[in-house]
């Protein structure tokens, strides 16, 4: 009789460990479903990102210097092309782009070709950034400013772009400029 209990409370034992084993199944299914959904809703945010392209006009627009005055940016108001590095002060692709950055600067002294650096930070980030990297070339910030960085797509940063004495992107570069890409850069000037 006793051995008769036991077993019933072994099968019994089991059973319970059966039901619970599949209501976590059931639950991690569930939670597998809703991470998969939210993974989506990610991939289909990021492929909406985007950034200016070749052909795409850039006009004039104001901008903070590092002093806090306001400075007209206009690409169609110089004489050659103009130079435009996109980026934010807390992202530390755009500081390991700066290295490049510079080089391009070095590499094109002489020539007619306006470069200008662009960030979507505050100017005290923005400073710090500068000063923190030693970057070579003037610098603004347009935090102010949500419909420009919405007209300029300043989803991806750090971004490099050539820009024709028209204000029409000649070129664009998303992302680390490699060696490579820099002395495309500059050839392309």
């Amino acid at each position: 009789m006793d051995e008769r209990r036991s077993t019933r409370y072994y099968f019994s034992g089991l059973i319970v460990i059966v039901v619970v084993l599949m209501i976590q199944n059931f639950l991690l299914v569930r939670k597998n479903d809703a991470l998969l959904n939210r993974l989506e809703a990610a991939k289909t945010s990021l492929s909406e990102q985007s950034m200016l392209s070749k052909g795409d006009t850039v006009y004039a627009f104001q901008a903070l210097g590092l002093d806090g005055k306001g400075t007209l940016f206009d690409p169609r108001k110089g004489k050659g092309k103009t130079l435009l590095f996109m980026f934010s002060a807390r992202c530390p692709f755009c500081a390991r782009n700066v290295e490049q950055w510079n080089w391009i600067v070095e590499q094109t002294a002489g020539m007619e070709v306006s470069i200008t650096g662009l960030c979507i930070d505050s100017l005290d980030r923005t400073g710090e950034f500068v000063s923190r990297h030693g970057v070579a070339f003037a610098t603004f910030s347009i935090l102010n400013d949500s419909v420009l960085i919405r007209r300029l797509k300043f989803d991806i940063v750090p971004q490099t772009l050539l820009i024709d004495s028209t204000g029409r992107v000649v070129l664009a570069w998303g992302g680390l400029l490699s060696e490579k890409r820099s002395k495309e850069v500059v050839a392309a000037l």
